[in-house]
């Protein structure tokens, strides 16, 4: 929406929070890195977004697709953009699904 500056302080916020409260939810802690690592995926930052992602390996990451369902999982289980390396999916469908908002961020690292 063009507030990209007031998502990343938000979200920082959040996930400062969360961490200093050692929040037994880790889908919380992963889901606020995951959004923190999108806004870095819109602005160009793809290694930035993947360390952020990366912070929780391998057991507590989530899915890059925002409207997948599955909770917590670990590295070992998701798969990587091919081109970008980035991102990660639990699944092929949820690449599928998630490709039309990444597809004009992706870009080979």
């Amino acid at each position: 929406m063009g507030r990209l500056d007031d998502a990343e302080r938000f979200l920082n916020k959040a996930l400062e929070s969360r961490l200093a409260d050692r929040s037994p939810n880790a889908w919380d802690i992963a889901t606020t890195r995951e959004n923190l690592a999108q806004v870095q995926e819109v602005r160009g930052n793809l290694k930035e977004a993947k360390a952020l992602r990366m912070i929780g390996a391998p057991d507590e990451m989530c899915c890059s697709n925002y409207n997948c369902t599955s909770q917590v999982t670990k590295l070992a289980t998701l798969r990587t953009c091919s081109v970008c390396r980035s991102i990660f999916y639990c699944c092929t469908a949820c690449q599928k699904q998630d490709w039309k908002r990444h597809k004009a961020y992706c870009k080979r690292t």
